[in-house]
């Protein structure tokens, strides 16, 4: 009945806020709770979010991958039993060092992304205009 942040800063200073949950409260209506009553609930839906520490599991495992080839994979097959929010998926995207990888990852993930309002933030992860460009038509492309 509370929803919590927590906020560890880059001293190891811990801040907390807490609020009771109230769909009716303006706070919740601007925050990225993804709370949409339109659309089935918490989430879009959609309750099989990777959660924070499951994903910062993944990205720990990730990282000790040696082959970046490996690390698709595994992403993908996560990518196939969860979902993820548009800063996670940038987040991952980020573990490439290729840019050809990270656009895949971008276009795989798109579709398991609960926030798809928000996607256009994974731009900050490609280098080039030309993979922007090549997402953005996936993007609309993919909406029809």
């Amino acid at each position: 009945g509370f929803h919590l942040d927590i906020t560890v800063n880059r001293f190891g200073k811990v801040m907390t806020d807490e609020r009771r949950i109230d769909i009716d409260d303006e706070f919740y209506n601007e925050e990225e709770d993804y709370y949409d009553s339109d659309n089935g609930g918490w989430n879009n839906g959609n309750s099989n979010v990777m959660r924070a520490r499951e994903f910062e599991t993944l990205k720990e495992s990730l990282r000790k991958e040696w082959f970046e080839n490996n690390r698709l994979t595994s992403v993908k097959t996560v990518a196939d039993k969860t979902n993820f929010t548009t800063q996670q998926v940038k987040e991952l995207m980020l573990l490439f060092t290729f840019e050809n990888n990270r656009l895949e990852i971008a276009k795989y993930a798109y579709r398991k992304t609960v926030d798809k309002q928000n996607y256009y933030q994974v731009n900050e992860a490609l280098t080039f205009s030309s993979s922007k460009d090549e997402l953005a038509r996936f993007i609309r492309e993919s909406r029809f």
